[in-house]
């Protein structure tokens, strides 16, 4: 082989390598945003989950009648309001109420939200 070939197949090889390499990086760098990308949407995940954890609590836990209350807890702010529904018709002494919790994630600005209907007693009734 000539020295001149020598250098050509050097040349080429010096190529291939750096191509390679480009080749290496680029899949590398794509797979690190696909990590950042998916952890991300599984703190979004975690989030969604502790924030519907917490809106549950907060229903079941309410009074039976007609009040409102707001707090934080566990990073996030939240509110819990029970009003009646004055347009149902019920005996005396019982009025059907709309329960809704609302939570704020301290740290994402996201807003969630519960709601749901239940017979409680009205304003001014004996508790």
């Amino acid at each position: 082989m000539a020295p001149r070939e020598a250098e050509a197949e050097a040349g080429f090889a010096a190529v291939d390598a750096l191509v390679a390499l480009m080749i290496l990086a680029t899949t590398i760098i794509l797979s690190l945003g696909a990590v950042s990308i998916a952890r991300r949407a599984s703190a979004n995940a975690v989030e969604a989950r502790r924030a519907e954890q917490l809106l549950r609590g907060l229903i079941d836990s309410a009074p039976h009648r007609v009040s409102a209350a707001s707090g934080r807890q566990g990073g996030f702010d939240w509110r819990v309001d029970i009003r009646a529904d004055a347009g149902a018709a019920l005996p005396a002494g019982v009025s059907l109420c709309q329960r809704s919790a609302q939570v704020r994630a301290e740290g994402s600005g996201r807003r969630y939200a519960l709601a749901g209907s239940e017979l409680c007693r009205p304003p001014g009734a004996a508790s």
